[in-house]
């Protein structure tokens, strides 16, 4: 719901249309100094248990284009079997990484209405089910990556950069699953152990989040073990900003889950970014850009 929301609502409109617009925008805004290509690349995080697998949406989003066939909403008995390109997780450099998914496709995109149609359509190969918190359950990380590459048409400098957005997979403790009763022992099983896979590498990102808010230098953050945290390499501190937006629940049967979620959100709010050199330039240009922004929206309120 936060990330997609309802496309065209003023309120409701999730982060994904609401950013795709925007990109447009800032290019058309900006065409006569600078041109913009924008590339995504859409990659899911499924697990059981300790074991984990990437796969890649685009791949999957064509192949079910040919064989028409739905994805199930019951989980798999026995781990999927992905038919796809090997995809690894390729990280560069010491002191600044850089973090890129290889044999992972890309497509390059010039129209907002293309981006988001061809993104929600390859959002629904994502694997989701009910569970007693939510009908519409993510039971994997997905991560959409916006790679944004800008030339000055003058100087000809090229700044490249990317935009990370990851819809973690629904966390819920193992009694408050409530399967359903149709469901086979097996089936049971299954959505357990994707629970705990969900919950380990969720608990991975929290330990990482403590580690980078902490301050303390001689704590060295643990990126591998688990692919969320090593694509995340190098959108968590460092020159990167971080933001997290968290759903809780209302009622008082969830209050333990909802204190754990703010919990989880103050921890990725600590974390403390070093921006040097270019990167500090960079984030004036930021400021200017987000002063310039609550000036618009303050003009529209009629503030």
């Amino acid at each position: 719901w936060t990330m997609s929301g309802i496309k065209g609502d003023p309120v409701n409109e999730g982060i994904k249309p609401r950013m795709f617009r925007e990109l447009f925008k800032v290019k058309e805004d900006q065409k006569a100094v600078f041109d913009y290509e924008f590339r995504v690349q859409m990659i899911e995080i499924y697990g059981q248990k300790k074991k984990q697998q990437l796969r890649d949406l685009w791949y999957l989003s064509e192949e079910n284009a040919k064989s028409k066939k739905k994805v199930s909403s019951k989980a798999p008995t026995k781990f999927p079997e992905y038919k796809g390109a090997e995809l690894k997780v390729i990280t560069t450099g010491k002191k600044k990484k850089k973090t890129f998914i290889k044999a992972a496709k890309e497509r390059r995109f010039t129209t907002y209405e293309d981006m988001y149609e061809e993104c929600t359509s390859a959002e629904q190969c994502r694997f989701t089910r009910a569970t007693g918190l939510n009908d519409e359950s993510s039971r994997s990380h997905l991560i959409t990556i916006v790679h944004i590459r800008t030339v000055n048409k003058k100087t000809k400098k090229v700044i490249n950069g990317k935009l990370t957005l990851v819809d973690l997979a629904g966390s819920e403790k193992a009694e408050k699953t409530a399967m359903s009763e149709d469901l086979d022992k097996k089936q049971r099983e299954a959505m357990i152990a994707e629970g705990v896979a969900i919950n380990q590498s969720l608990g991975m990102l929290r330990n990482l989040f403590l580690v980078l808010s902490s301050g303390d230098k001689k704590q060295k953050p643990q990126y591998r073990g688990n692919f969320l945290t090593e694509i995340l390499q190098d959108s968590i501190g460092g020159g990167a900003k971080t933001l997290m937006f968290v759903n809780i629940g209302p009622a008082s049967h969830n209050r333990q889950e909802s204190m754990d979620s703010m919990r989880y959100a103050e921890y990725a709010k600590n974390v403390v970014n070093e921006i040097e050199g270019e990167d500090a330039d960079l984030a004036a240009q930021n400021k200017a850009l987000e002063r310039r922004v609550a000036d618009l929206e303050s003009k529209l309120s009629g503030g």
